[in-house]
């Protein structure tokens, strides 16, 4: 018999620990993406900007040559930042894109005690997690090297709901890619809205990137999603991966896929180049 699973459940079993970006960066033994052919020299470093509830620390990844490069918001899931956030961030910058990863429990709001049976996730509202992706954009407008005009949002898990919300909330946004994240289900004061809620309100392509053996992401729930974007006529692209289960793009979890990561990844470099770049890698 299937298990139903609310949105607090899903965002609890994908909790490993919240962690900020120091200690992501601390960690010597963090893996580093492969570079691969083609890929050109990058930089990396620290931002801290204002936000809606105080300052948000963000990694960005960037090329090294000079000049102004489309950018791509990565979002991070109910772990806060993870090798696997600080990885993509990496591997955007290497294809050619401005990469900037902001920590969004970060902020005093985030910190507030919450009991072993909530998470960040459930303390901080969505409402302010749109409003910190705002300041990020704001961010974006002041930094010389990132075109501002192109910026895409790609999510991971929970962030991959809120990188779907972004996209609705905000015409700023040009594509948006969401690995997994919850799509239909409960409704709670902070979280009011869902992704198939907001497909009427979408101002941009969409790419949905899901396992079919996801019990935190029921496939009806896919399938309810793709419907909604075809009934209100919204550009969108589905890959669901079978036999995936919750994680599969993560490689510190067991349910890690390497050939299904590498084949999410190239459909997500693809997308973006389309609609960032307007040309194939």
């Amino acid at each position: 018999m299937s298990k139903s699973y609310n949105r607090r459940e899903f965002v609890r079993q994908g909790v490993r620990g919240l962690a900020g970006w120091m200690n992501v960066l601390r960690n010597a033994d963090t893996p580093v993406p492969k570079v691969e052919a083609g890929d050109i020299r990058l930089m990396s470093a620290m931002a801290n900007y204002p936000g809606s509830d105080g300052r948000i620390p963000a990694f960005i990844a960037r090329p090294e040559a000079a000049g102004v490069y489309p950018s791509v918001i990565v979002v991070h899931g109910a772990s806060g930042p993870t090798d696997t956030v600080r990885n993509a961030a990496l591997r955007l910058a290497r294809k050619g894109f401005v990469a900037i990863a902001p920590s969004l429990f970060a902020a005093k709001e985030a910190m507030a005690p919450h009991d072993d049976a909530t998470t960040p996730a459930d303390v901080v509202p969505d409402t302010r997690i749109l409003a910190d992706l705002d300041a990020t954009i704001e961010h974006l407008d002041v930094l010389t090297f990132a075109d501002a005009r192109r910026i895409g949002v790609v999510g991971f898990s929970e962030g991959g709901t809120h990188a779907f919300l972004f996209a609705a909330h905000t015409p700023r946004i040009r594509a948006a890619a969401v690995f997994c994240g919850h799509i239909s289900s409960d409704r709670t004061p902070h979280a009011p809205d869902t992704p198939v809620d907001a497909v009427p309100r979408l101002h941009c392509p969409i790419l949905g990137l899901f396992g079919d053996t996801d019990p935190l992401v029921p496939i009806t729930d896919v399938h309810a999603l793709r419907d909604a974007m075809i009934a209100h006529k919204k550009p969108f692209e589905i890959k669901i991966y079978p036999g995936a289960a919750p994680g599969f793009f993560d490689d510190a979890l067991p349910a890690y896929r390497s050939d299904m990561t590498e084949d999410a990844w190239n459909r997500m470099l693809t997308f973006f180049w389309k609609h960032l770049q307007g040309a194939a890698p």
